[in-house]
């Protein structure tokens, strides 16, 4: 074969391998923080072998940009706008048919079963061609506390039936049965099959303790495979009392926090109280845990250009690190 003929077929293979495996996606991002009517437009790159790739038990910052950005968006009320609204918006940036995206956005706290332990969520799927061939990829994105008090008397309902220590916070854990029983009729309705796909499910505050718990309930139930579910959640706070949330059986669960967010401490884990969350932490960069000159030089300007690009103004650290969250929690 002539060498001018090889460097074409080179050439023709890394285009196919480079346009199959991952692209640029953007995605529309809003939330009930940024200013209204302002959209910013975020990129992420998106590769869909990364399922079956590499173990769920190893991070992927790439996903956990993308849940963030699903975190966000889902505090976006869906049902002021249903046909055009920024999370559906960024489904369809990831190539999911409206066909697919199923939201649970409509909440009755009235309801005798229920009560305020509830949550908004969403689900939605897509067939990817990724490191196992074609199966279905199912998203889970539960929303965070929205401006209401119903769901903040939950977040405090650590054991409101016995007055006792419990296993799970049990707003949370209520919570996610409801999201529990949805998701499993969603998968019976669009003729998903459980052994045959993967999940990735998010949440921020609120929203990421739900998601901890159901994330959990998945393998002690048996329903899923831990290889198949990728779990990022966000300012995800304390949601049971066993000791084994730590374990390694759980580390497809990842947990990105910030250490100056009180919200993470709670419920505590001292004395009397151990509360945790399951999975593996990831602390973001502080002025504690990195050295000072590059946190105020370089992480901090380009902190401040997301936070202009959102919020108008620039980000303010605390400069004793978690050490004051810390004492409060206490």
């Amino acid at each position: 074969m002539k060498k001018s003929h090889f460097c074409i077929i080179l050439f023709f293979l890394s285009c196919i391998s480079c346009f199959s495996l991952e692209k640029e996606i953007v995605f529309p991002v809003e939330g009930f923080l940024t200013p209204e009517s302002n959209t910013v437009n975020v990129e992420a790159k998106w590769n869909e072998n990364w399922f079956g790739e590499k173990s769920s038990k190893i991070y992927n910052h790439n996903l956990a940009r993308i849940c963030a950005v699903l975190s966000e968006v889902s505090y976006v009320d869906v049902e002021k706008s249903p046909k055009e609204n920024a999370l559906l918006n960024c489904y369809k940036a990831l190539g999911v048919a409206e066909k697919n995206i199923e939201f649970h956005y409509e909440i009755d706290y009235s309801n005798s079963m229920w009560g305020n332990d509830q949550c908004a969520f969403s689900f939605a799927f897509k067939e990817i061609n990724g490191s196992y061939g074609k199966k279905n990829l199912v998203f889970v994105v539960v929303r965070g506390t929205p401006l209401s008090c119903n769901e903040w008397i939950s977040n405090l309902n650590i054991s409101d039936s016995t007055e006792e220590m419990q296993e799970f916070n049990e707003g949370f854990l209520r919570s996610s049965k409801q999201l529990e029983n949805a998701f499993i009729a969603f998968l019976f309705k669009n003729k998903i099959v459980i052994e045959d796909c993967f999940l990735l499910i998010t949440g921020h505050s609120r929203g990421g303790g739900v998601a901890n718990l159901f994330a959990m309930e998945l393998y002690e139930t048996e329903l899923f495979k831990t290889d198949n579910i990728y779990a990022y959640t966000f300012a995800c706070p304390n949601v049971t009392s066993r000791n084994d949330y730590g374990d390694e059986k759980f580390s497809y669960i990842w947990n990105i926090v910030n250490a100056e967010d009180l919200v993470t401490f709670l419920p505590m884990n001292i004395g009397q109280w151990k509360y945790g969350k399951y999975g593996q932490i990831k602390t973001l960069v502080n002025s504690w845990n990195v050295d000072e000159a590059f946190f105020d030089n370089i992480l901090l300007p380009e902190m401040n250009e997301f936070y202009s690009l959102f919020l108008k103004r620039d980000f303010s650290p605390f400069k004793s690190g978690p050490f004051l969250p810390i004492q409060v929690a206490t």
